[in-house]
């Protein structure tokens, strides 16, 4: 018999509809202790156990069920308010009993440990025990029975949402069960929708990806990487996240490192078993099922999934590089080879003198710029023309001098000179003679 098979209630029990609340995940979880090669296979084979149930004293069993302290327990047998299911027969005080062989006003009493419960958590409401006096907002537990919350052992959440993160929260009494689906060492999965407040796409997106599921990604704050993750957008700005821990405020911390703010998350599915297969309207609860919690434990294995991911993206990044390098080198070819036709093609449009001119004229343009930085004095188109005319006749034909001397000194490249030969001139001066 499956463990869990006193969680098996009518269907109009597990349409329950009392509200349940749920947050995102934000405590680290524990190591697992167990060796290595346990796997979600494992797991879910050691839940198969049967653990049959121990009978209790009527009184007890109510009160550790959260129907009341034992006094008020006890005084409701002494009233007749506990029968037997099969004969009709008032249950006594101090009788032992199983929880399904019991009913309290004519209703079957909640299942006995080890208890597993589905929450379809809305967001505002809070993560934390029912009795925690520091936290003023609505409480998960507000959204349940009030029952479930005096239980012994205590039902708690397996992980964490923050307040304004939804999606499907699992509460339990069962150590070994919560332990086994929070433990980043058992590798169940926890998939997310985040919704984003700006895009992300292209290149940012593909590094997004790469650096999710790297296994380097540190958070501030943190002192270990983070495990890989999965990211994947669905569009510019929906992201569907897969990890396999959960670190406070992970998702938000994550896409925060890459600029990135997240307005909205939604946690659709825990290992293999999805929020949408559940049936559990928002804000509703239901008791899980044998099928529900082994599809928890033997949820699919990402890891293969986000190595191919990281892989496709590589080989985009790299096609993506190859072909920027070759429209570089292409552009460079052209532009070199439009250079070489203009050199080339002005002798033959121009003449032979169209190569001289571009020379002379850049050596007039120097040449006064230098003779004016030094001079506070005019440079006449005569002395330009004494100096280029022993060069080339054909320099006056070509180029206009004292136009070269104004168009240097009026240019921004002339006065920049000017100030800098001003600034050495002065700092000379105030050396001290030697």
């Amino acid at each position: 018999m499956h463990r869990y098979s006193t969680l098996t209630r009518s269907s109009q029990q597990q349409a329950s509809t009392a509200d349940s609340d749920d947050e995102e995940e934000s405590e680290d979880a524990t190591p697992a202790a167990s060796s290595s090669s346990d796997g979600p296979a494992a797991a879910a084979a050691a839940a198969a156990k049967p653990q049959p149930e121990k009978p209790l004293r009527a009184e007890r069993l109510l009160a550790n069920l959260g129907y009341g302290k034992r006094q008020e327990c006890a005084l409701m047998l002494k009233r007749r308010r506990v029968v037997y299911a099969d004969s009709g027969k008032p249950a006594k005080v101090g009788e032992k009993a199983l929880a399904g062989q019991l009913l309290l006003d004519g209703e079957p009493l909640d299942p006995a440990p080890p208890l597993a419960i589905l929450l379809h958590k809305p967001t505002g409401y809070v993560v934390t025990s029912p009795e925690d006096e520091n936290v003023t907002d609505p409480k998960i537990y507000d959204l349940l029975p009030y029952r479930f919350g005096r239980r012994r052992p205590f039902l708690s959440a397996i992980g964490r949402l923050d307040k304004e993160t939804s999606g499907l929260l699992l509460l339990t009494d069962d150590g070994k069960l919560l332990h086994s689906i929070q433990s980043p060492a058992r590798g169940i999965w926890k998939l997310y929708t985040a919704t984003l407040a700006a895009p992300l796409t292209g290149k940012e997106a593909a590094a997004a990806v790469r650096r999710f599921g790297s296994g380097t990604m540190q958070l501030v704050g943190d002192r270990s990487p983070l495990l890989p993750a999965g990211l994947r957008m669905l569009d510019d700005v929906t992201a569907e996240v897969a990890i396999c821990e959960g670190r406070y405020h992970q998702i938000r911390r994550m896409f925060a490192s890459i600029g990135r703010e997240v307005v909205a998350l939604h946690r659709n599915a825990i290992g293999g078993l999805a929020l949408a297969d559940c049936g559990v309207a928002e804000g509703a609860w239901a008791f899980a099922t044998p099928q529900q919690m082994a599809a928890v434990l033997a949820g699919p294995d990402l890891q293969e999934g986000i190595q191919q991911q990281q892989q496709q993206q590589d080989e985009a990044q790299l096609e993506a590089a190859a072909e920027k390098e070759a429209s570089q080198q292409g552009a460079a070819a052209g532009i070199s080879s439009g250079r070489r036709r203009r050199q080339g093609g002005g002798m033959d449009d121009a003449g032979t003198l169209q190569g001289v001119k571009q020379q002379q004229d850049d050596a007039a343009w120097f040449a006064a710029g230098a003779e004016a930085s030094s001079s506070s004095t005019p440079i006449s188109a005569d002395q330009l023309v004494g100096a280029s005319d022993d060069d080339d006749e054909d320099v006056e034909l070509l180029m206009d001098e004292e136009q070269s001397v104004r168009r240097y000194r009026s240019s921004s490249r002339w006065q920049k000179r000017r100030a800098a030969i001003a600034s050495s001139l002065q700092r000379r001066q105030k050396q001290p003679a030697e």
